[in-house]
């Protein structure tokens, strides 16, 4: 699986198994292990997003091979989640 975690105009960094955007550190319960990588501060430019896998020391993802392309996102949903403290503002 991989998740968009970050759009145009963001910033992601990961240092110390943990991931940041834009400086805030992202609440992430569902990753296999942590990361044994660190990636700089790495801006999403227009047009593009930036995505991790779960199984990130597994993973040939955004740290790897740099922003994707939002024109070559493809699928299909099934469902939207959203989590209460993502809705209230708490992340």
């Amino acid at each position: 699986v991989m998740r968009v975690v970050g759009l145009p105009g963001e910033t992601v960094e990961m240092a110390g198994g943990r991931v940041f955007v834009d400086g805030r550190e992202l609440a992430e319960p569902y990753v296999a292990e942590v990361p044994r990588y660190a990636m700089p501060p790495r801006p999403v430019p227009k047009g593009h997003l930036l995505v991790l896998g779960d199984n990130r020391n597994n993973s040939a993802d955004s740290h790897v091979w740099g922003p994707l392309a939002i024109d070559s996102v493809r699928g299909v949903f099934w469902f939207v989640y959203l989590d209460r403290q993502e809705a209230e503002g708490r992340r």
